[in-house]
């Protein structure tokens, strides 16, 4: 049996083995860190810890030896976690050691041979005596523990005011107890052998399923620091209002309420709540609120394995249509530029520097998202094929918003030589480089936004909340409607969701030479909305 590298180095950093006895059997021995001396037998001063390894072989000492060290390391790290500050530790620290006290009480009562799963079994055929014997033994051990919890959770303080005042001793005294912790390795064990199943998970509140679904999300999402920032400040914003609104203005209480206490019913309440604490909101932006919390939930559903319905599920609100309801639809987040609006927009764009001015042009152009068009990087610019297209793809910068959102986009002449106008100027020409380095950054795209967006408000002195940037697509989508550019091409240039191919029925060829030459016709078009005809 061969020596691996990590029975070498606990050789070489720790005097862990001895031979005791004639017999020359193994025993691992380690030194008790001094912090943990008083806790490391259950609450009795140990400085030793030895582990019997059962053999006299010596390489088969030193694997068993390696396997006792990880089990000494394991239990060095989860009493110091005890000891912190509950406060201060993790859901999925809690969650670790909860479970770790569980398998700690299963073990000590299997090596006193009363864990239930040992009694004897008739079948195997065990005489009577036999188990008598193993259940005096199981009393035996329960007594023991009891003691033990006796001799620890008795409040002596109380018990000395109790016998200052003459009460103690007195027809009916009862000795005072402090409340037992749940994590007590004596509790525990005590559960077990009288027949009870511990829970093997803690009883999360809502604060911890919080921080547990921020841990999650950030790992799976991969989001840049920026945006992970941003995205963990919306997170705690919901949840805020929803645990002062479950704890009554407290959002002390609320947020140390157990997830097993949430209601539907409870929740009933909630839509008002918002409604009156952010009178601004639009439908959309509560749904999203209320699509975060059902996420967060759900995660604290699985994580914990609990049998809960999700109290989020019927609470979002579902728009009525002005028509229907005889009210303005105040959620009508978009709309178009008005022929005279683009033509003084792209007039005030050619006046501005020329990163700001390539992209909000070039939105125009093509109907991509701001941050499509400012996370591109000087790769995604393809001049050499036969139909020139911007890759909107994910990369380094930023996401897509969702997966049809990658695409090719064709770039129509007047696009095509705005691109080429601002890649002259340019001086990094790496293909991995921004295309615009000012706003391809973290945190570039709300500069951005906010620059095109002051254009509209200061510049044009347009103060309409729903004329914002974003309308350059609402306005191409507008023209596509009005010269009838076929639903699958549409799709495409939007980068919607669509069933069909967008070249089906179309001929042969490059389906880009299609889609290039409807952006064209688009570009040309100069009136547009509901009076407009071609």
């Amino acid at each position: 049996m061969t020596i691996d590298s990590y029975t070498q180095n606990l050789i070489h950093y720790y005097r862990i083995f001895e031979i005791i006895g004639k017999k020359g059997l193994y025993t691992f021995r380690r030194r008790v860190p001094s912090d943990l001396t008083q806790v490391w037998n259950n609450g009795q001063p140990q400085r030793e810890y030895k582990v019997a390894l059962k053999t006299t072989d010596k390489a088969l000492a030193l694997k068993r030896g390696a396997d006792a060290n990880l089990a000494f390391e394991e239990k060095v790290r989860v009493l110091r976690r005890h000891q912190q500050d509950a406060e201060q530790k993790t859901v999925l620290e809690k969650l670790e050691e909860r479970r770790w006290i569980i398998q700690a009480a299963t073990e000590m009562l299997k090596k006193e041979g009363v864990l239930p799963s040992q009694q004897p079994n008739l079948i195997a055929g065990a005489s009577f005596d036999d188990i008598l014997n193993w259940q005096e033994q199981v009393e035996v051990s329960r007594g023991l523990i009891v003691d033990n919890l006796q001799d620890r959770y008795l409040d002596h303080e109380q018990r000395q005011k109790d016998y200052d005042a003459g009460r103690w001793g007195r027809k009916g005294y009862k000795e005072p107890y402090k409340p037992i912790e749940p994590n007590d390795k004596d509790a525990v064990a005590y559960e077990i052998i009288t027949g009870q199943t511990p829970h093997q998970s803690v009883e999360p509140t809502w604060k911890d399923c919080v921080e547990l679904y921020i841990d999650h999300n950030k790992s799976a999402s991969q989001r840049t620091a920026h945006n992970q920032k941003k995205h963990e400040q919306r997170v705690w914003s919901i949840a805020n209002d929803l645990a002062a609104f479950i704890g009554s203005g407290n959002k002390q209480v609320g947020y140390t309420t157990q997830l097993d206490q949430f209601t539907r019913l409870m929740m009933r309440g909630f839509p008002t709540y918002c409604s009156k604490r952010h009178p601004s909101w639009k439908t959309a932006t509560y749904n999203k609120g209320i699509t975060l919390l059902s996420a967060i939930f759900n995660a604290g559903i699985h994580v914990f394995e609990l049998s809960l319905n999700n109290p989020f599920r019927d609470l979002k609100v579902n728009k009525t249509a002005a028509h229907v309801s005889g009210v303005e639809d105040q959620d009508i987040e978009r709309r178009s530029f008005t022929p005279e609006e683009m033509e003084q927009y792209v007039e005030h764009l050619n006046g501005k520097k020329p990163q700001i001015k390539a992209i909000g042009l070039l939105m125009g152009h093509t109907g991509c998202r701001t941050m499509e068009l400012g996370g591109l990087l000087n790769e995604d610019v393809v001049l050499g094929s036969n139909v020139p297209y911007l890759n909107i793809r994910p990369n380094r910068i930023r996401r897509l918003k969702t997966l049809s959102s990658e695409r090719r986009i064709p770039l129509t002449s007047e696009a095509l030589d705005i691109l080429r106008q601002y890649q002259e100027q340019q001086q990094n020409k790496d293909p991995k480089a921004p295309l615009f380095p000012k706003y391809g950054r973290d945190g570039g795209m709300e500069a951005l936004s906010q620059g095109l967006r002051n254009i509209i408000r200061k510049t044009m002195g347009i103060s309409d909340p729903r004329l914002v940037p974003y309308s350059t697509r609402h306005t191409l989508k507008d023209k596509m409607r009005l010269l009838r550019t076929p639903l699958s091409y549409q799709y495409h240039i939007m980068g919607h969701a669509q069933d069909n191919a967008i070249a089906d029925g179309y001929g042969e060829g490059d389906p880009l030479i299609y889609i290039q030459r409807e952006l064209e016709r688009a570009s040309q078009l100069t009136t547009w909305g509901p009076e407009a005809t071609v």
